[in-house]
């Protein structure tokens, strides 16, 4: 008996399997339409002008600044379908209005979590993001507002003047140190900041907020946290050779040490972005870029992980970005010349 029931047993063995092979295929077939469908759906994007929020920044359309929307859509779309990863804000600065300003899914930055991903969300225009290094742009417009109200008389003072309480670090010819080397990474100090993996003792970045030490000092490096209209504030001010609101923040001197390379810091290649070869300046980073044919000068602030303020003289035009691609190539340069560049008429 027993024998002679194995071969129907397995014979019913094979059909469930058949069955359950059907029902996985059709559950995997289900699942790309219905996914796919979603995606799409949530891609489907409705251009708005930015809402006026009576925050000092006037806002338009795009219709208004000569920009073409199709291709602003279509760089929008791919941001959405995550072809540029994890992109959280995109902002568009053009002719003294705001013009574009859109926000999307994505991670907050965490230290300790795996791909320093932490908590997901919708970001919007209320949410404070980490600037990362974009910050040492907004520790030089203080150095320069400082000089511009006379609390720094200039820039090529030993930056012992104003280190009373480390004057034995004054040693191996540091004295020789000034304001301006530090503004433009040329003290000698020893630093490997792309050499090594953040964590180990050749970086010590343990503190990664924008927190008051217990000295009393402020992290003036990294970590600044801010909404991304407050960023385009600063690019504004910059944009305007200094002035904010009809109100100088900053002198148009500073500006023009923030926005023109340094002595011989050009040729850098920042790593983990695809801005090619940039230039340094007063703690903003400087590049060349196209458009309709003839070389346009652009001055950044710069920030791990995707986090810019792009300013454009010659076009008129600052564009913000925040991101969390923090252990990830980032492509800002690719939006701004495949898109934004284009779409500028």
């Amino acid at each position: 008996m027993r024998l002679n029931n194995q071969p129907k047993i397995r014979k019913m063995n094979n059909c469930k399997f058949f069955e359950l092979k059907k029902s996985i295929l059709l559950f995997f077939v289900l699942s790309l339409i219905f996914f796919g469908c979603a995606k799409n759906i949530s891609c489907q994007w409705t251009y708005y002008s930015p809402a006026n929020i009576n925050d000092g920044i006037q806002v338009g359309s795009l219709k208004e600044v000569n920009m073409d929307s199709n291709l602003i859509a279509k760089a929008i779309g791919r941001i959405c379908r995550g072809k540029y990863k994890e992109l959280h804000s995109m902002l568009i600065y053009k002719n003294d209005k705001l013009v574009l300003e859109e926000y999307f899914s994505g991670h907050k930055y965490q230290w300790d979590a795996q791909g320093y991903r932490g908590e997901l969300v919708n970001w919007n225009r209320d949410m404070f993001h980490s600037t990362m290094s974009c910050t040492k742009s907004f520790t030089s417009a203080c150095i320069g507002i400082a000089v511009y109200q006379g609390f720094i008389a200039d820039v090529h003072q030993s930056i012992f003047d104003y280190l009373p309480d480390h004057q034995y670090l004054k040693t191996d010819n540091r004295e020789y140190i000034t304001i301006e080397h530090l503004l433009t990474m040329t003290s000698g100090l020893a630093w490997d900041e792309w050499g090594a993996a953040h964590g180990t003792s050749a970086n010590d970045i343990d503190s990664t907020q924008w927190t008051q030490y217990e000295n009393g000092m402020y992290d003036a490096a990294g970590s600044l946290k801010l909404t991304p209209r407050d960023m385009l504030k600063l690019g504004v001010t910059y944009l305007n050779d200094g002035v904010w609101n009809g109100t100088r923040i900053i002198s148009s001197e500073w500006v023009e040490k923030s926005s023109k390379s340094y002595n011989n810091n050009v040729g850098i290649k920042p790593p983990l972005e695809d801005s090619g070869e940039s230039g340094y300046a007063y703690l903003w980073w400087t590049s060349v870029l196209s458009h309709a044919g003839d070389e346009i000068q652009i001055f950044r602030a710069d920030g791990w992980g995707g986090q810019a303020i792009m300013v454009f003289p010659e076009l008129d035009m600052v564009v913000v970005f925040t991101g969390g691609n923090y252990s990830a190539k980032s492509s800002l340069f690719e939006i701004i010349e495949k898109y934004v560049l284009l779409a500028v008429q």
